[in-house]
């Protein structure tokens, strides 16, 4: 588990915001939520390719996704109000000119 995400970043002042997080936290976060790597990069709007790298690499992950983690890993319900609900209808428009 990261250490780092105790870490305040200081252009957030007054915000807790964790600066980095590591391949395990993000991981932890995806299996919590039960997710494939495909649903959590839907989620979180980036390509199943960077969810694979971003738990592959040794590099610390940086940028939004930490502030994003930091609220799902304290309440993984949270991920529910995003999903979009299947639909039962199909959209069909008219355009009558």
């Amino acid at each position: 588990m990261s250490h780092s995400i105790t870490e305040r970043n200081d252009d957030m002042e007054g915000y807790f915001a964790p600066t980095t997080i590591d391949k395990y936290d993000l991981k932890r976060l995806r299996k919590k939520l039960v997710m494939t790597q495909v649903e959590f990069a839907s989620l979180v709007n980036v390509s199943k390719k960077t969810v694979e790298r971003w738990e592959t690499s040794d590099k610390e992950i940086t940028g939004p996704i930490t502030t994003l983690y930091q609220l799902l890993i304290n309440s993984p319900e949270l991920s529910e109000q995003f999903e979009i609900p299947k639909m039962i209808y199909p959209l069909r428009l008219k355009y009558f000119f």
